[in-house]
């Protein structure tokens, strides 16, 4: 079975079980659990059928799946067997609660293998937006709820579970912040993390005012956050959720830039708006993270510069690499001008070694040091390992074929022969006619009349015995194929006489030569 079907039938067994659990509430607790045991299962068959080269993260979200499912299975029992009304805290709130850290697990693995190098520019951004919605939280969530409950232990794990959204908004957004939002697995993890973020904040405002009840709408958010990530596991891009994901490009995107200024203008709107309806309760709160903002975007400006001018210095240092390699003469310069510009683009904090081989007389790699600095290393490699490889079934380079002379193609002159269009032997060079015997300069169109009028056929008049050489002109025809009419005689040249004594027009578009040309150009007929 392909893929795209088994992704269809996921969707297809989990629809018909999320409109039971929604119209049936004698089945909530079996329906709900198999919309979390498809999911789990999801998960581990598109690992099985994929095979990432790490494994480990997609366990941790199936763990969490497996988890939150326990959970949500627990209180049901609770809820329908023992007839507990909103058991809270209860053991369901144990699965519950660890199915956050189970879920920042996977998404650390999948943020340590796609990080390439030290990405300080992502993880700030990923701190900007996270404090900004977590100043939300706090104060409509976190605030309330601990004063809200009876006891120390109803408020600790009240105030746990939006702790725990935050936490998964950090490592979502993290995620993220790395690039690959065209990545099919990407885009439906995060959707998943949208659906269990959204019924979770819902589920702590409707707790708040005492109406949360089991099988409503507000579960959606639930389901889809089973099957987004059932979905995610079971596209094949899952497996370069757990590759080297490219570098992003420097500097600071138009969207990010957006994205980051809206959520650095949370904390002062939110304080005007408290301050516009005269109850400013949370102004500590505000204070602190806005001073906490405040930090985290002088330190990603800080990066920013911090960026241009390692970019700025290794300009300059390869501009003045090229010009130090322009005046060297020996290979020693040449090896020292090397080493000068790889010390200057590692920095002097990097450790690293540069050296100029050469190929020497043997054919072998030679190093070559700078001048008063020996190479401790021993390099010694024939130099063919650098030739390009010999295609397959050869075993080395291919031979090239020394130069053979070329078949003549068909309907080609025989060698020796006069090219097409060159003068004949014996005739003059053309433009060595003299000036009264060359043809008229064209003229625009109604600019003046012609001067010679249509050629008459010559009639009445005895041809010449033989035609001086120095007027018979070779042709001057670029397309000889454009009058395929004309007819002409091998013994006389193109455009001047025919065998039977009457004038051969060359090409259409050429003008006439001069009457008197024409009255001396008669070749005496056999």
């Amino acid at each position: 079975m392909s893929v795209h079907r088994l992704m269809v039938v996921y969707v297809l067994v989990v629809a018909p079980f999320t409109v039971v659990y929604l119209t049936v509430p004698a089945r909530h607790t079996s329906s709900w659990a198999v919309i979390g045991l498809a999911g789990v299962v999801a998960i581990l068959v598109g690992i099985r059928v994929h095979r990432p080269a790490r494994r480990w993260p997609w366990l941790m979200l199936a763990a969490a799946n497996l988890t939150f499912t326990a959970g949500d299975t627990t209180y049901n029992t609770l809820e329908s067997v023992f007839g507990l009304t909103n058991p809270f805290p209860s053991l369901a709130d144990v699965f519950y609660l660890s199915t956050y850290p189970l879920f920042a697990a996977g998404f650390f693995g999948f943020i340590r293998y796609r990080t390439e190098a030290r990405d300080l520019a992502s993880l700030l951004d990923a701190l900007i937006l996270t404090a900004s919605l977590a100043l939300l939280s706090w104060v409509h969530l976190i605030n309330p709820l601990t004063m809200a409950g009876d006891t120390w232990s109803q408020r600790a794990v009240a105030i746990a579970y939006p702790l725990g959204d935050v936490l998964i908004l950090a490592m979502t957004v993290r995620l993220l912040t790395l690039g690959g939002l065209r990545e099919r697995a990407v885009q439906l993890l995060a959707l998943g993390t949208f659906g269990i973020l959204t019924s979770d904040v819902l589920h702590g405002l409707l707790q708040l005012q005492g109406t949360w009840r089991v099988g409503t709408y507000m579960d959606l958010g639930w389901v889809v956050f089973f099957t987004a990530w059932g979905l995610a596991a079971l596209h094949p891009s899952m497996v370069r959720l757990t590759e080297r994901a490219p570098q992003p490009a420097p500097g600071l995107a138009k969207r990010r830039l957006a994205v980051l200024a809206c959520a650095s203008m949370i904390a002062p709107v939110m304080l005007l708006v408290e301050a516009l309806l005269g109850t400013v309760r949370d102004a500590a709160v505000i204070a602190v993270f806005s001073a906490l903002m405040f930090l985290l975007v002088m330190a990603r400006l800080w990066e920013l510069v911090s960026e241009h001018r390692r970019a700025v210095t290794r300009e300059r240092s390869l501009r003045v690499a090229a010009a130090s390699l322009v005046g060297a003469v020996t290979p020693s310069d040449v090896a020292r001008c090397v080493e000068t510009a790889a010390t200057t683009l590692f920095g002097p904090g990097v450790r690293h070694e540069a050296v100029l081989l050469s190929v020497g007389a043997d054919r072998r790699l030679r190093p070559m040091a700078p001048s008063g600095r020996p190479w401790r290393l021993g390099i010694d490699i024939p130099a063919d390992v650098l030739a390009p490889p010999a295609p397959s079934g050869e075993p080395g380079p291919r031979p090239v074929p020394a130069p053979t002379a070329r078949e003549p193609r068909a309907g080609a002159p025989p060698p020796g022969a006069p090219l097409p269009g060159a003068p004949l032997p014996g005739a003059p060079p053309p433009g060595s006619l003299p000036p009264r015997h060359l043809p008229p300069r064209r003229h625009p169109r109604g600019s003046r009349p012609p001067t010679a009028p249509p050629w008459p056929a010559t009639r009445g008049r005895k041809p010449l015995e033989a035609a001086p050489e120095s007027l018979l002109e070779p042709p001057q025809e670029e397309h000889p194929a454009a009058c395929p009419a004309v007819r002409r005689p091998a013994t006389c040249p193109a455009g001047t006489a025919t065998a039977r004594g009457s004038w051969t027009p060359p090409c259409s578009g050429q003008r006439r030569p001069p009457r008197s040309a024409r009255r001396r150009a008669w070749c005496s007929a056999p």
